[in-house]
């Protein structure tokens, strides 16, 4: 099958860290955070349909009719596949590479240029003094690489990471990932990242690393970092530093807290904000420190 080969050639350059397949004519890939077109690697429709159904079903997934969508990892890529079925033009597949343990760099290694060194001192000494630290950014932008090669910092330290699907990777002697889990079948034996956060405070860690803020799980994060569980790190999807306020709120709105109660968590359990961008090259774009206003929480840049 030529389009096996086309795509391990895709995947085999470590410069690539997304490969994008929307049908069958459109094939980009991304590196150093910019988007290239590329040549096609199916000539059939239905080639590419069965493709993908065969990936899902490698990784013991369902993907039909029924379930056009289906989310999983399959070595060192975190694969999303979506069947056309009315719900798009053409079967899409998005390949995202996760990084592993060999591709945790120190978080000096990261960066080229001196703005990005001056910020990451002050987020060093942030962690170092045990307070939390969110690392915010767009999709592929680097705001989890940026938290693994922080935690890794710390390799005499028990760390709990809860994600949904394994990123961080720490590999240190005293590291446990904890996942989330999707019920099966017949409904049954979901495991949330709520429930993984509760658990892991009765694991003795010495700091938790919350993979991705996405849902109510802020809540949970916020109790245990205001009880004594200081030093964490988490992820969250945002477009700007001055974003991210209002993506906390929303996601406080939606856990049923007032806006003054989710800016006062916020602010007590929040040593940094961090911004991130892969635009030109991965970069810290800006840090910030949480408060609580009259107006709502905000998110003041630091110098």
């Amino acid at each position: 099958m030529q389009f096996a080969s086309a795509l391990q050639n895709l995947k085999d350059d470590a410069n690539i860290t997304d490969i994008v397949i929307n049908g069958v004519r459109s094939v980009l890939v991304r590196s150093a955070g910019r988007w290239f077109s590329t040549e096609s690697i199916f000539s059939e429709a239905s080639e590419l349909q069965d493709f993908a159904i065969d990936l899902a079903e490698s990784a013991n997934q369902a993907l039909n009719f029924k379930d056009p969508f289906a989310s999983f990892v399959a070595g060192d890529w975190r694969i999303s596949a979506v069947l056309s079925f009315g719900i798009c033009s053409e079967t899409n597949i998005t390949f995202r590479r996760v990084a592993g343990v060999e591709g945790a760099s120190s978080p000096d290694q990261l960066f080229s240029d001196q703005r990005s060194g001056d910020l990451l001192a002050k987020i060093k000494h942030h962690m170092d003094a045990r307070q939390s630290v969110l690392s915010a950014g767009a999709a592929g932008s680097g705001k989890t690489t940026l938290l693994r090669a922080l935690l890794r910092r710390y390799p005499a330290e028990r760390i709990i990471t809860i994600e949904d699907v394994a990123e961080l990777n720490l590999g240190l002697p005293n590291s446990v990932g904890l996942l989330a889990r999707e019920p099966n079948a017949e409904g049954v034996g979901a495991v949330s990242l709520s429930s993984l956060l509760s658990h892991a405070l009765r694991m003795s860690p010495d700091r938790i690393a919350l993979g991705e803020v996405r849902s109510v799980e802020l809540v949970a994060m916020f109790d245990a970092l205001n009880t004594g569980h200081s030093g964490a790190g988490a992820t969250i999807h945002a477009n700007s530093l001055e974003d991210v306020a209002s993506r906390i709120e929303a996601l406080g709105l939606r856990a049923g807290l007032p806006l003054p109660v989710i800016a006062r968590l916020a602010e007590s359990a929040l040593g940094l904000v961090v911004f991130v961008s892969a635009i030109g090259g991965y970069k810290i774009e800006a840090v910030g420190v949480p408060r609580a206003t009259s107006s709502g929480l905000q998110v003041i840049p630091l110098g």
